[in-house]
């Protein structure tokens, strides 16, 4: 049986996507090209080194069939991945380590955030371990296998990981658990929270061209933070948070159409109205019938007297029109009908 293999949530490093041969065959095949007083071979290439010279016939002598290296247009090595890389691994927003123990605590009720000095300390410990990306799975089990088997029989609905949670995980474990804890968890979280949310609204604005390609929706700045924040929220990937905000979007459309079919009139949202509406549903739980309800309360009447004293039907409505109905109806009439 064949696995699917999701590649969005992993890194690719195509210069490091690789078949390894043994390093001795290529190693001796040098050696034999070599013989002679000016070889110049120092004999102290290292493996990486040798595997970049891999020849087809390095391969074919590994125990590859020459027919089925004969289809490999190319050859590249892997090398070690350094510290950085592990860092960097661990801070991509799809990464699976960070995504998968997010769900082991989301199952719990626990909302887990990690801090940069945190992953730092991640990284050097599965670099020490010289498993490469594969140590990260390993680390981060370890340090919060702890915390994994105390938390879901408590109270606890928030954890933030920190460079002490790492170092210290009994330790921390249990001023989490004191009535009079030392550290204030709450404000570290927050903190953690929203330096994390600032991380993935720049990736989101960064790789913008290719999501607006992909769900056809115009991210603002507004919409970077809106999909980083409810990525923050719920464990996804960030495709599936932005084509949630896709979906909201197209949602507030439909309103914009329905409204304006039930009142008689021509209402167009401007995009910070949108951007309003859509929060109201995201954040607050409205319905589109709730805010179909509302805006007819707040604006059927005064538009429809507008209309009818002076023969306009289209309105553009703003954030602000949206939040003090009040005050944009008075303006209109003073406007129009004078």
């Amino acid at each position: 049986m064949v696995r699917r293999v999701n590649h969005s949530q992993y890194p690719v490093y195509p210069e490091r996507c690789v078949h390894r041969s043994s390093p001795t065959l290529v190693r001796q095949r040098l050696t034999r090209q070599t013989i002679g007083f000016n070889s110049g071979s120092s004999g102290t290439d290292d493996d990486t080194s040798l595997l970049k010279q891999t020849r087809a016939e390095d391969l074919v002598k590994f125990g590859f069939e020459s027919e089925f290296i004969g289809r490999v247009p190319v050859r590249c090595i892997l090398e070690t991945l350094s510290e950085t890389d592990l860092y960097t691994i661990l801070k991509m927003p799809n990464n699976p380590v960070i995504l998968n123990k997010r769900l082991d605590f989301a199952a719990y009720g626990i909302d887990i955030v990690f801090d940069d000095d945190a992953l730092t300390v991640l990284a050097h410990r599965a670099f020490k371990e010289n498993t490469g990306a594969r140590g990260l799975v390993s680390v981060v089990e370890d340090a919060l296998l702890p915390f994994e088997e105390k938390l879901p029989s408590c109270r606890i609905s928030r954890l933030v990981v920190t460079k002490q949670v790492i170092n210290d995980p009994l330790g921390m474990l249990t001023d989490l658990l004191s009535d009079t804890p030392a550290y204030d968890w709450e404000s570290l979280h927050k903190k953690a929270s929203e330096t994390q949310i600032q991380y993935i609204t720049r990736y989101i604005q960064e790789n913008a061209d290719t999501l607006v390609a992909t769900h056809g929706l115009n991210l603002s700045a507004a919409r970077c933070e809106m999909a980083a924040r409810y990525f923050h929220a719920h464990v996804l990937e960030i495709d599936d948070a932005v084509s949630r905000i896709t979906t909201h979007y197209n949602t507030i459309k439909e309103i914009e159409r329905e409204a304006s079919r039930n009142m008689g009139l021509d209402i167009i949202f401007e995009e910070d109205a949108i951007d309003f509406l859509m929060l109201q549903i995201m954040d607050h739980g409205a319905s589109a019938d709730d805010i179909l309800s509302k805006l007819h309360n707040a604006f059927y009447d005064g538009l429809n007297l507008i209309k009818e004293k002076t023969g306009k039907h289209r309105f553009f409505m703003t954030k602000t029109d949206l939040q003090d109905s009040d005050a944009y109806l008075n303006q209109l009439i003073r406007k129009e009908i004078k």
